[in-house]
Parts: structure tokens; C-alpha cells; sequence
């Protein structure tokens, strides 16, 4: 079978940006155990410069240079500056690169460069969230002035993916024209085995992986965990992540005595994640808005039950591994988290489905239904 040529573009890799950064770098590691794709990623770093390095045998990185202040929170003027610096790299690409095919992460502003030169070189876009208008409602202006050249670049697309069947409802109330598809994010199973865990008359664990922004909804985890030691449970929750409610959430702590009882990890690397899953009992995520969370699928790879928000994504991961909650309300997060709590048996059982879970959803999963996309794409 023919060998693909992919030229994929992500303004973001780790360690800058979030979870479509990590999305992408897990599809890479599944790309670099295959004989048929040879890839190169057009993608971003904190510094000056371009520089190139090999990921793989089969796959590069050419990383542009940009001045960021912070690794995970982009400022306008920084994804301008990408833009602007990016766009000769790109051209430049397509010219010596004898590409099949452009795969951009983010239909915006990934897709900007490759909807630029569509004439060279066909392009297809997954959607990722913040990209999809409605997403994040602190982008609400910006959905409204970039909403004609979003319809533009996603309308001259080969092909469209969006990452859960939640998000794919949501584009589709923005842009109907073209079909979306829709290939759910992949977990790296080595990076994040199974684990033991003695869920006994210990303290209960709560975990939360997430930046520390609105959208997250960190404080109805704190005010949840609130309600449980209101009803005597003896319970703390971890938060891992940083951002721009750190101090407020803190505030909050304060104000409901919880300082012995919350802890706040800060940045914790993605390589001692893992760990950091198998030292507590349930996960919890609260979040407004997903595409499909990447710590929720760690989570579940590492066999934690799970307590989340209604958002996008969640429909297809908490199964018999969870429970999900449709209103934001502490009260019923606590009361679902009691009621694993107080029941070993389902929490043992909730274990066990997260492995099933788990197992639908590996990065080699994720990488064969994207090639079978190319080839689609190619054949069309």
C-alpha cells in the first residue's frame, strides 16, 4: 500500500499549549510505529529561530520560534506572531515537500496556512474545541469577527473531524455545510497501565487534572468536596494544573476551612501523571465545555471511576465506569461521589469497566481511523 506523505500543522506542542497539543504528539507516537505514513509537524516553540528535530524515523518536527509569555495561555498577539512567522515556513514546506495531503489540528489558526495555499495541497481539519464558536464563551467576540473566514476554511476542507460526538453537534449548529466526522482523541495505554488501588476506610481522594480557568469550573469541585465533609466523609481533592484563578479558588478554599483538605499540586509533568492518577480513588471534572478531555481518558486507562459535567465527550467515556451529572450543582457532584464512596462493590465494578473503556480508546485506535481518513480523503 502506498505510503502517505503528510505535511500536519499545530500552532501548539508540548510543552505549550493543552490537550490538543498531547492529542496530537499520542497520533504522532502511533504514526511512528506504522510503514505507511512519513509526516512532518508544523508546529510552535518558546524561542527564536526554526528548528527541526526528529520525532521518529518516519516523522519531523519543525518548530517556529515565538515570543510566549506563558506555556499554556495564548495571547492574541502570539498567535498572530505564529501566524505571520509560520507562513513562510509553511510555503516553503509545500514546495519541497511533495505532500499528499495537510492535516491541521485546529480549524483556526492551524488551518489558516493551509487553507492559504489549498490550491497546492488539500487540507483536512480537526476540530479541536476553542476552534468551534459557542465553545468558549469568553471568545465570544472573536467567534463573531473570525465567523466568515472560519466558514471559509472550513468549507474549503477535503474532510472535518471533531473529536466527540458533542462537538460535532455543536459545529454542525455553526457550520452545516460540510460533513463532520468524528475520530475520539487516543490514550497512550504504556504511558498510563492500570493501577492498584485500596479503596478502604482511608481518606477519600479526589483528583482533578485541568488549568485553572473558568471553563474547568474548579470551584464547584471545591464547593462539592464542601457538601462531603458536610455529610462525613473524610475526603480531600488534589488538583493538579495551574492558571488564572489560582488565587481565587485558593481564596475560596479559605472561606470554606478547607486548606487541609484541598491541595494544590501546581504543574505536574505529563510524564508523572500517571503516578499521580494511581494515588487517588475518583476523578472529577466539572468542566463547561470539552472536545474529548485527554485526563479523563488517563484517568480511566489508569482504572479510576468517574464523576463529570454533561460536556462534550463525556457521552461516549463515563459508561458503567461513572456517573455524569447534568447540572452544575455541588450538591449533586457530592451526592454521585457518596455514592461510589459508600459502595465498594460498584466502585470495584466501575474499575474493572474502565479498562473495557479504555481499551476502545488507544492511541492506535485513533491513528487507523485517521489513516483510513487519508486514504478516503486521497481516493475521493
Amino acid at each position: 500500500m502506498k505510503k502517505i506523505k503528510l505535511l500536519m500543522i499545530n500552532y501548539e506542542y508540548p510543552p505549550l499549549g493543552g490537550g490538543a497539543g498531547i492529542a496530537n504528539r499520542n497520533l504522532l507516537k502511533a504514526f511512528s510505529a506504522r510503514d505507511d505514513i512519513q509526516a512532518d509537524l508544523l508546529t510552535s516553540f518558546a524561542g527564536s529561530g526554526v528548528s527541526e528535530e526528529a520525532f521518529s524515523e518516519n516523522i519531523r518536527l519543525v518548530k517556529v520560534g515565538i515570543e510566549k509569555k506563558e506555556l499554556h495561555k495564548w495571547r492574541k498577539k502570539e498567535v498572530v506572531q505564529w501566524l505571520w512567522r509560520a507562513g513562510s515556513v509553511h510555503k516553503d514546506m509545500i514546495e519541497k515537500g511533495s505532500y499528499d495531503l495537510s492535516h491541521c489540528f485546529f480549524a483556526f489558526p492551524s488551518g489558516l496556512p493551509a487553507w492559504q495555499r489549498r490550491s497546492k495541497l488539500g487540507y483536512i481539519i480537526s476540530l479541536r474545541g476553542s476552534d468551534v464558536p459557542g465553545y468558549n464563551s469568553s471568545l465570544g467576540l472573536d467567534y463573531i469577527l473570525l465567523s466568515g473566514l472560519f466558514k471559509r476554511i472550513w468549507g474549503s476542507a477535503d474532510r472535518i473531524a471533531a473529536n466527540s460526538k458533542g462537538l460535532k453537534t455543536l459545529a454542525e449548529k455553526f457550520y452545516s455545510s460540510s460533513p463532520i466526522e468524528v475520530i475520539p482523541n487516543g490514550v497512550d495505554r504504556d504511558l498510563f497501565p492500570p493501577a492498584e488501588r485500596a479503596f478502604n476506610s482511608s481518606r477519600l481522594k479526589l483528583l482533578m487534572v485541568a488549568r485553572l480557568t473558568h471553563r474547568k469550573r474548579v470551584d464547584i469541585a471545591i464547593e462539592s468536596l464542601s457538601l462531603l465533609v458536610q455529610m462525613g466523609v473524610d475526603a480531600e481533592l488534589n488538583i493538579a494544573g495551574t492558571g488564572e484563578l489560582t488565587t481565587e479558588l485558593k481564596r475560596l478554599t479559605a472561606e470554606r476551612k478547607l486548606h487541609n483538605r484541598v491541595n494544590f499540586l501546581g504543574a505536574v509533568d505529563h510524564s508523572r501523571l500517571a503516578e499521580v492518577y494511581s494515588e487517588n480513588h475518583i476523578y472529577l471534572m466539572c468542566s463547561e465545555n470539552e472536545g474529548m478531555s485527554n485526563s479523563v481518558l488517563e484517568a480511566i486507562s489508569t482504572g479510576m471511576p468517574i464523576v463529570s459535567s454533561d460536556c462534550q465527550g463525556s457521552e461516549e467515556l463515563i459508561k458503567q465506569n461513572g456517573l455524569l451529572v447534568r447540572s452544575q450543582n455541588p450538591k449533586i457532584y457530592a451526592d454521585c461521589i457518596n455514592k461510589i464512596y459508600s459502595s465498594p462493590e460498584l466502585y470495584r465494578s466501575m474499575c474493572h469497566e474502565a479498562e473495557n473503556i479504555a481499551n476502545h480508546y488507544s492511541i492506535h485506535a485513533a491513528g487507523e481511523q485517521y489513516v483510513r481518513l487519508y486514504r478516503q480523503t486521497l481516493q475521493q
